[in-house]
């Protein structure tokens, strides 16, 4: 079942309207710049680095191949604007061609809007990619920096609010907040307790 155009594009947008940019292909990549702190307060352009070094390789794949794509299409369109720029410059001299420089403004400039309705259309996959590594990367992230993820959304949000905030910012006391969350260190501690308190099975005749 094709999807609907219409949602597509409106899909290309950010959800919050303080996010949004001027043009297409900002918009659809900003989408993607905010997916993680909209869904859970991870600030993905500041613990980018961190993501991505925690991320399955899969992943991290896919949102590298996601983006040459789109960088592919970008290239175009500014070679292409370089070409008309040039030709244009040309026609201004003595003697010029005009019929070739003619040509080279006018099949360039009518490829500039293809190639920048082609990147718009990939970051599709690109915003895919991201998602799929922000959902995924949360979890070995967070044990990464000896924390733990916490089954409730509303309390992982409340992490990542303040992981952000202290890669963010200056060290303030807020981030003492931090101490009160579960670590891994803690749950390997509970775990081994538990089999230590365990009884021994007795086998029953």
């Amino acid at each position: 079942m094709r999807a609907n155009p219409r949602i597509a594009r409106a899909a290309r947008y950010p959800v919050d309207d303080a996010q949004l940019a001027p043009t297409k292909l900002g918009n659809a990549i900003r989408r993607f710049e905010e997916y993680g702190y909209d869904r859970f307060r991870l600030d993905t352009q500041v613990m980018w680095n961190e993501l991505t070094g925690n991320a399955p390789e899969q992943v991290r794949r896919q949102v590298d191949l996601a983006r040459a794509n789109v960088d592919f299409f970008v290239a175009l369109l500014y070679g292409h604007c370089a070409v008309v720029l040039c030709a244009a410059a040309a026609l201004t001299t003595a003697g010029p061609d005009v019929p070739l420089l003619l040509t080279a403004i006018g099949v360039p400039g009518l490829l500039i809007p293809v190639w920048y309705h082609a990147a718009v259309s990939a970051t599709d996959e690109w915003s895919a990619a991201v998602r799929a590594l922000v959902n995924t990367g949360r979890k070995p992230l967070a044990e990464s920096l000896g924390l733990l993820l916490p089954s409730d959304l509303a309390a992982e949000r409340n992490m990542w609010t303040l992981v952000s905030k202290m890669s963010r910012l200056p060290h303030h006391e807020r981030a003492a907040a931090l101490d009160n969350l579960p670590t891994a260190a803690a749950r390997r501690l509970n775990n081994a307790g538990w089999r230590q308190r365990r009884p021994p099975e007795h086998d029953v005749a």
